[in-house]
């Protein structure tokens, strides 16, 4: 989407061409239409919607090269259990997510000067996974899952300049005041080690590979109605150690990690398609504290890709 927006807008402007006074809301509307078929804006919509939803990126602020900015929400709990099977567990797990942003635009269609379309975006997800999860080796891991859910994509703006009527008028429900809902389905293939050394030093190393096709099944116009598929690549080494200090009687432990998303395919409708991650935190550890919750930790980190960057400060639960 935010990649999406600009050619959207300056398609339609080019169609008005010398004959921009005699425009109408209705030639314009198809115009808005027409280009947003063209640069397949719905591929950005639901790119946006499985960002938001991949367990594995982290909640964070990312800055677009072109000054667009965005940031995500999510909770990612996971359990794996015996349940009777011979050499593998059950393995669950789910995905809360929240994405918004925004970006603005110029758009001049009758008149020289050009009326400013300031764009807010959102999505909401709910992803769930089912899997089995086999022992490799010592403290090495085979998960594969399968995924299913559901997300909503809301998109907003305001109008700042000479043309706001006729812009609202003629992109209302295809550009703006448009929102869709979005089946999410597919796969993951997981890979995990966890390894402990001299001096209570514990090492987790992870690689997951997730491939989504996402359906947009219904949206207030037709042209935003598709189906499209990514791939999420994502690989994290995260290290921790003793501080030697407890707080409240739980002991306190440091924390350093580094990760690194690539999206191929479709998913560079982004405007980027990978970033490294690299930061530090502190981890409180308590294992009585919530079944299946480790621990809290405050965590900061920074990120850096093609096209991108970003930050991310924040407290986390450790399942």
């Amino acid at each position: 989407m935010l990649r999406h927006l600009g050619p959207v807008l300056l398609g339609a402007s080019l169609f008005a061409g010398p004959a921009a006074a005699q425009v109408t809301v209705p030639e314009l509307r198809e115009a808005f239409r027409n280009a947003a078929r063209e640069t397949d804006l719905v591929s950005g919509l639901l790119a946006l919607t499985v960002f938001g939803a991949t367990p594995g990126i982290s909640t964070a602020t990312f800055d677009v090269d072109d000054g667009d900015e965005f940031s995500t929400y999510r909770i990612s709990p996971s359990r794996a259990f015996d349940a009777g099977f011979t050499g593998a567990r059950v393995y669950l797990e789910g995905s809360l997510g929240y994405l918004a942003g925004g970006q603005g635009e110029d758009i001049s269609i009758e008149v020289a000067e050009p009326t400013r379309v300031g764009f807010d975006f959102t999505t909401f997800s709910a992803l769930g996974g089912a899997g089995l999860e086999f022992d490799l080796a010592q403290g090495t891991v085979l998960r594969p899952i399968l995924l299913a859910g559901y997300s909503y994509t809301d998109v907003d703006a305001e109008f700042s300049g000479p043309e706001a009527g006729l812009l609202s008028a003629a992109g209302k429900g295809i550009l703006w005041d448009a929102h869709l809902h979005n089946f999410i389905f597919g796969g993951a293939l997981a890979l995990q080690h966890d390894e402990s050394f001299a001096g209570d030093l514990n090492l987790q190393a992870r690689m997951r590979y997730t491939h989504y096709v996402a359906r947009s099944f219904s949206a207030t116009d037709s042209v935003l109605v598709g189906t499209r598929d990514f791939g999420v690549l994502v690989g994290a080494a995260e290290l921790d150690g003793p501080t030697g200090l407890n707080v409240v009687g739980r002991q306190l432990r440091w924390i350093g990690f580094t990760t690194g998303t690539f999206l191929p395919g479709r998913s560079d409708a982004l405007g980027f398609n990978y970033f490294v991650e690299l930061g530090g935190g502190l981890e409180l550890v308590d294992p009585d504290m919530v079944s299946g919750v480790e621990g809290v930790s405050l965590r900061g980190s920074g990120l850096l890709g093609n096209g991108v960057y970003g930050w991310s400060l924040g407290l986390s639960l450790e399942f």
